[in-house]
Protein backbone atom coordinates (compact mmCIF):
# COMPACT_ATOMS: atom_id res chain seq x y z
CA UNK A 1 0.00 0.00 0.00
CA UNK A 2 2.93 2.35 0.68
CA UNK A 3 4.12 2.07 -2.93
CA UNK A 4 0.60 2.70 -4.21
CA UNK A 5 0.30 5.80 -2.04
CA UNK A 6 3.61 7.12 -3.40
CA UNK A 7 2.46 6.44 -6.96
CA UNK A 8 -0.76 8.34 -6.23
CA UNK A 9 1.22 11.38 -5.12
CA UNK A 10 1.24 10.88 -1.33
CA UNK A 11 4.94 10.33 -0.45
CA UNK A 12 4.62 11.35 3.21
CA UNK A 13 1.35 9.61 4.09
CA UNK A 14 1.25 7.98 7.55
CA UNK A 15 0.35 4.34 8.25
CA UNK A 16 -3.00 5.38 9.73
CA UNK A 17 -3.83 7.52 6.71
CA UNK A 18 -3.00 4.59 4.43
CA UNK A 19 -5.42 2.42 6.40
CA UNK A 20 -8.18 5.00 6.16
CA UNK A 21 -7.68 5.84 2.47
CA UNK A 22 -6.76 2.46 1.01
CA UNK A 23 -7.94 -0.18 3.47
CA UNK A 24 -11.17 1.40 4.65
CA UNK A 25 -14.43 0.19 3.12
CA UNK A 26 -15.44 1.95 -0.07
CA UNK A 27 -19.12 1.60 -0.97
CA UNK A 28 -20.13 2.85 -4.43
CA UNK A 29 -23.83 2.56 -3.69
CA UNK A 30 -25.76 2.04 -0.52
CA UNK A 31 -29.33 2.23 0.68
CA UNK A 32 -29.03 5.00 3.25
CA UNK A 33 -31.48 7.34 4.93
CA UNK A 34 -31.34 9.78 1.99
CA UNK A 35 -31.58 7.40 -0.97
CA UNK A 36 -34.08 4.94 0.49
CA UNK A 37 -35.47 6.19 3.80
CA UNK A 38 -37.96 3.32 3.97
CA UNK A 39 -35.52 0.52 3.15
CA UNK A 40 -32.28 1.03 5.04
CA UNK A 41 -32.00 -0.98 8.29
CA UNK A 42 -32.62 1.79 10.79
CA UNK A 43 -33.27 -0.67 13.61
CA UNK A 44 -30.60 -3.30 14.24
CA UNK A 45 -31.56 -5.53 17.15
CA UNK A 46 -28.00 -6.87 17.59
CA UNK A 47 -26.78 -3.30 18.22
CA UNK A 48 -29.63 -1.59 20.06
CA UNK A 49 -33.41 -1.45 20.11
CA UNK A 50 -33.68 2.27 19.36
CA UNK A 51 -33.59 3.13 15.65
CA UNK A 52 -30.68 5.00 14.10
CA UNK A 53 -31.60 8.25 12.42
CA UNK A 54 -28.76 8.27 9.90
CA UNK A 55 -25.98 6.15 8.44
CA UNK A 56 -23.52 8.52 10.08
CA UNK A 57 -25.01 7.77 13.50
CA UNK A 58 -24.91 4.03 12.75
CA UNK A 59 -21.25 4.18 11.68
CA UNK A 60 -20.30 6.20 14.78
CA UNK A 61 -22.09 3.69 17.02
CA UNK A 62 -20.42 0.71 15.32
CA UNK A 63 -16.94 2.23 15.62
CA UNK A 64 -17.41 2.95 19.34
CA UNK A 65 -18.82 -0.53 19.94
CA UNK A 66 -15.88 -2.13 18.13
CA UNK A 67 -13.46 -0.16 20.31
CA UNK A 68 -15.22 -1.13 23.54
CA UNK A 69 -15.51 -4.78 22.47
CA UNK A 70 -11.80 -4.91 21.69
CA UNK A 71 -10.83 -3.44 25.08
CA UNK A 72 -13.11 -5.87 26.91
CA UNK A 73 -11.79 -8.88 25.00
CA UNK A 74 -8.16 -7.83 25.48
CA UNK A 75 -8.69 -7.32 29.23
CA UNK A 76 -10.04 -10.86 29.56
CA UNK A 77 -7.55 -12.65 27.33
CA UNK A 78 -4.17 -10.92 27.16
CA UNK A 79 -1.31 -10.32 29.59
CA UNK A 80 1.51 -7.86 28.90
CA UNK A 81 5.03 -8.16 30.35
CA UNK A 82 6.63 -4.70 30.19
CA UNK A 83 10.40 -4.16 30.18
CA UNK A 84 12.82 -1.41 29.24
CA UNK A 85 15.92 -1.09 27.07
CA UNK A 86 17.14 1.83 29.22
CA UNK A 87 18.61 0.38 32.45
CA UNK A 88 20.22 3.66 33.61
CA UNK A 89 17.09 5.84 33.43
CA UNK A 90 16.67 7.94 36.58
CA UNK A 91 12.95 8.31 35.85
CA UNK A 92 12.49 4.55 35.64
CA UNK A 93 14.30 4.08 38.97
CA UNK A 94 12.10 6.73 40.59
CA UNK A 95 8.79 5.49 39.17
CA UNK A 96 9.18 1.72 39.13
CA UNK A 97 11.80 0.91 41.77
CA UNK A 98 10.33 2.66 44.82
CA UNK A 99 12.45 5.79 44.34
CA UNK A 100 15.73 3.83 44.21
CA UNK A 101 14.78 1.63 47.20
CA UNK A 102 14.05 -1.34 44.93
CA UNK A 103 16.16 -3.22 42.42
CA UNK A 104 16.61 -3.73 38.70
CA UNK A 105 16.38 -7.17 37.12
CA UNK A 106 18.37 -7.75 33.94
CA UNK A 107 17.18 -10.50 31.60
CA UNK A 108 18.79 -12.34 28.71
CA UNK A 109 16.60 -11.33 25.77
CA UNK A 110 17.90 -14.30 23.75
CA UNK A 111 16.58 -16.85 26.24
CA UNK A 112 13.89 -19.16 24.88
CA UNK A 113 11.37 -17.75 27.36
CA UNK A 114 11.31 -14.50 25.40
CA UNK A 115 10.62 -16.41 22.17
CA UNK A 116 7.21 -17.49 23.43
CA UNK A 117 4.20 -16.27 21.53
CA UNK A 118 5.28 -13.54 19.14
CA UNK A 119 8.34 -12.67 21.23
CA UNK A 120 9.47 -9.20 22.30
CA UNK A 121 8.22 -6.06 20.56
CA UNK A 122 9.36 -2.46 20.86
CA UNK A 123 6.66 0.05 21.76
CA UNK A 124 6.12 2.79 19.19
CA UNK A 125 5.56 6.33 20.44
CA UNK A 126 3.12 8.36 18.37
CA UNK A 127 0.58 11.10 19.08
CA UNK A 128 -1.97 9.59 16.67
CA UNK A 129 -4.44 7.00 17.87
CA UNK A 130 -4.81 3.76 15.95
CA UNK A 131 -7.56 4.08 13.36
CA UNK A 132 -11.07 2.65 13.74
CA UNK A 133 -13.30 3.38 10.75
CA UNK A 134 -16.86 2.47 9.90
CA UNK A 135 -18.68 3.02 6.64
CA UNK A 136 -22.20 1.78 6.06
CA UNK A 137 -21.84 -0.91 8.68
CA UNK A 138 -18.37 -2.10 7.60
CA UNK A 139 -15.87 -1.50 10.41
CA UNK A 140 -12.08 -1.68 10.17
CA UNK A 141 -9.44 -1.48 12.91
CA UNK A 142 -5.90 -0.82 11.68
CA UNK A 143 -7.14 -1.86 8.24
CA UNK A 144 -8.46 -5.24 9.48
CA UNK A 145 -12.16 -5.98 8.92
CA UNK A 146 -14.28 -6.56 12.02
CA UNK A 147 -16.70 -9.35 11.28
CA UNK A 148 -18.26 -11.79 13.74
CA UNK A 149 -15.31 -11.66 16.15
CA UNK A 150 -12.96 -8.91 17.25
CA UNK A 151 -9.33 -9.80 16.38
CA UNK A 152 -6.69 -9.17 19.04
CA UNK A 153 -4.32 -7.17 16.83
CA UNK A 154 -0.72 -6.98 18.02
CA UNK A 155 -0.33 -3.34 16.96
CA UNK A 156 -3.05 -2.28 19.38
CA UNK A 157 -0.79 -3.18 22.32
CA UNK A 158 2.32 -1.41 21.06
CA UNK A 159 1.51 2.29 20.83
CA UNK A 160 1.92 4.97 23.50
CA UNK A 161 2.05 8.75 23.53
CA UNK A 162 5.56 10.23 23.03
CA UNK A 163 5.45 11.62 26.58
CA UNK A 164 6.36 8.06 27.67
CA UNK A 165 9.20 7.63 25.18
CA UNK A 166 11.83 7.93 27.95
CA UNK A 167 10.80 4.40 29.02
CA UNK A 168 12.20 2.82 25.82
CA UNK A 169 9.70 0.05 26.47
CA UNK A 170 9.55 -3.43 25.01
CA UNK A 171 6.60 -5.72 25.57
CA UNK A 172 5.91 -9.42 25.59
CA UNK A 173 2.27 -10.28 24.93
CA UNK A 174 0.89 -13.67 25.95
CA UNK A 175 -2.57 -15.25 26.24
CA UNK A 176 -3.67 -15.46 29.87
CA UNK A 177 -4.73 -19.07 29.37
CA UNK A 178 -1.01 -19.97 29.10
CA UNK A 179 -0.25 -18.76 32.64
CA UNK A 180 1.51 -21.14 35.03
CA UNK A 181 -0.49 -20.32 38.15
CA UNK A 182 -3.58 -18.49 39.39
CA UNK A 183 -3.88 -17.83 43.14
CA UNK A 184 -7.04 -19.35 44.54
CA UNK A 185 -7.72 -16.24 46.63
CA UNK A 186 -7.51 -13.82 43.67
CA UNK A 187 -9.05 -14.92 40.35
CA UNK A 188 -7.83 -11.74 38.63
CA UNK A 189 -4.11 -12.59 39.03
CA UNK A 190 -2.33 -14.61 36.34
CA UNK A 191 1.27 -15.65 37.05
CA UNK A 192 3.90 -16.67 34.50
CA UNK A 193 7.04 -18.47 35.66
CA UNK A 194 10.26 -16.98 34.30
CA UNK A 195 13.11 -19.54 34.21
CA UNK A 196 16.02 -18.74 36.50
CA UNK A 197 18.39 -18.98 33.52
CA UNK A 198 16.63 -16.02 31.88
CA UNK A 199 17.76 -13.72 34.71
CA UNK A 200 21.38 -12.64 34.37
CA UNK A 201 21.89 -9.74 36.82
CA UNK A 202 20.39 -7.80 39.72
CA UNK A 203 21.21 -4.15 40.40
CA UNK A 204 20.54 -2.89 43.93
CA UNK A 205 19.01 0.58 44.06
CA UNK A 206 21.14 3.30 45.62
CA UNK A 207 18.71 3.54 48.55
CA UNK A 208 17.91 -0.16 49.00
CA UNK A 209 17.72 -1.40 52.59
CA UNK A 210 20.56 -3.56 53.80
CA UNK A 211 17.99 -6.19 54.80
CA UNK A 212 16.68 -6.53 51.21
CA UNK A 213 20.18 -6.55 49.70
CA UNK A 214 21.35 -9.19 52.18
CA UNK A 215 18.39 -11.41 51.33
CA UNK A 216 19.28 -11.35 47.60
CA UNK A 217 22.97 -11.98 48.36
CA UNK A 218 22.12 -15.05 50.45
CA UNK A 219 19.84 -16.39 47.69
CA UNK A 220 22.60 -16.08 45.11
CA UNK A 221 25.03 -17.92 47.41
CA UNK A 222 22.86 -20.71 48.77
CA UNK A 223 20.42 -21.52 45.98
CA UNK A 224 22.09 -23.16 42.97
CA UNK A 225 19.46 -21.73 40.63
CA UNK A 226 20.72 -18.18 41.22
CA UNK A 227 24.50 -18.70 41.46
CA UNK A 228 25.04 -17.50 37.90
CA UNK A 229 23.46 -14.10 38.61
CA UNK A 230 25.78 -11.09 38.80
CA UNK A 231 25.07 -8.52 41.51
CA UNK A 232 25.65 -4.78 41.14
CA UNK A 233 25.15 -1.66 43.22
CA UNK A 234 23.74 1.53 41.69
CA UNK A 235 25.53 4.65 42.90
CA UNK A 236 25.09 8.27 41.91
CA UNK A 237 27.84 9.65 39.71
CA UNK A 238 30.07 12.13 41.55
CA UNK A 239 29.83 14.78 38.84
CA UNK A 240 26.94 14.03 36.48
CA UNK A 241 23.28 13.44 37.26
CA UNK A 242 23.59 9.78 36.34
CA UNK A 243 24.05 6.32 37.82
CA UNK A 244 27.06 4.06 37.83
CA UNK A 245 26.77 0.30 38.35
CA UNK A 246 29.61 -1.36 40.30
CA UNK A 247 29.98 -5.05 41.16
CA UNK A 248 28.69 -6.03 44.59
CA UNK A 249 31.34 -7.52 46.87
Amino acid sequence: MQSRAIADGFPNISKEEIEIVYLGPAVDYRLDEKIAPGLWPARLRELRNEPFHSIEELDHFRANKASNDFIEKASRNVGIFCLTKEPHSLLMWAHYAADHKGMLLAFDQDHTFFKRGTGLHAVEYDEERLSITSNSGMTHFCGVRFENSIPLLLRAFLRKHPVWSNEAEVRMILPLVECDNRPSDNPFVYLFRIPAEALCAVVFGSRISEKDAKFIRLLSLKDHRWKHIKLFNAIFHKRDMALDYIRDN
